[in-house]
């Protein structure tokens, strides 16, 4: 298998970052084979700014402000290579990135590639963010725990995708403010027939106090229960009821901001199938 017949393309959402969007696209550079394609969710479109200086790289404008999940899905619809994956703007990828993928995609034939990722601080320092997902990988190796990397692996990141089983299997991302990769990450994980799971590092995630992971509001925790509950439907349309994630972390962290509407989602969840206090693994998506 030659390098042509492993084409990537890179499928990158933005909005209003170019300082932290030009330090990927440099940490990507100009490869070969290797499509590049930034959507701007942001009125003005800043990033086309950047056009002049990565003359390689698809900056496309995405319609009517559709958050990171729109951004992502109007990437998928200007793919043409054989694998594609995604990065966040404010990301960075490894200097070795594209032979670390490159070699791992000749070396096995699978519809989805989990890779071992790390994440940085602003000070330069190793964070902590990628550790829930670098586990699963150490799991996978030590225990042979294959269902928690097809149903654990929350972010899109880190991963390499086969384009056809993408297109084949109609999966895109909800758009949604919070919580948006996360049925996309359950279908291609429980979809796939074959996966594969690397150690090498080519994903390197910001640990930062501004990202959506961190905003802690109503409207964030309504949507992000809404998304889990969806989730938790999935999983038991398929009888995969062990799967299933609690959501009494949202609604710890809601019973703050609004106690009675905490309760009412006690009562809801009750009377459903879903787990409240813990679910079947011990583990949440926090």
């Amino acid at each position: 298998m030659s390098d042509k017949d492993v084409s990537i393309s890179i499928i990158i959402p933005t909005y209003k970052n170019n300082a932290k969007l030009k330090r990927l696209l440099n940490s990507i550079g100009n490869c070969q084979y290797v499509e590049v394609i930034v959507v701007d969710d942001s009125i003005d479109c800043e990033s086309f700014e950047l056009k002049n200086e990565f003359s390689n790289v698809k900056f496309i404008r995405n319609k009517n402000e559709r958050g990171a999940g729109g951004s992502r899905n109007t990437g998928l619809t200007h793919v043409n290579t054989d694998y594609l994956m995604f990065a966040d703007s404010d990301d960075v990828l490894s200097e070795d990135w594209h032979s670390v993928i490159v070699n791992s995609l000749k070396k096995e034939s699978a519809e989805v590639y989990y890779f071992k990722p790390q994440s940085f601080m602003l000070n330069g320092s190793i964070g902590n963010r990628h550790l829930r997902y670098s586990s699963l990988v150490d799991d996978y190796y030590c225990k042979n725990d294959i269902n928690s990397i097809r149903y654990r692996y929350y972010v899109p990141w880190s991963k390499v995708f086969r384009a056809d089983f993408i297109k084949n299997i109609k999966v895109s991302f909800e758009e949604i403010m919070y919580s948006n990769d996360l049925l996309f990450s359950l279908k291609t994980g429980m979809k796939a027939k074959k996966v594969s799971v690397i150690k090498d590092t080519y994903y390197m995630v910001e640990q930062g106090d501004t990202s959506l992971t961190k905003t802690v509001t109503q409207e964030s925790l309504l949507c992000r229960l809404a998304a889990l509950e969806r989730y938790n439907d999935v999983l038991r349309s398929e009888g995969l009821y062990e799967q299933q994630l609690m959501n009494l972390p949202y609604i710890i962290k809601l019973l703050k901001i609004n106690p009675f509407l905490s309760f009412k989602l006690i009562i809801k969840t009750l009377k459903s199938k879903a787990p409240l206090l813990l679910d079947y693994r011990f583990r949440g998506i926090f």
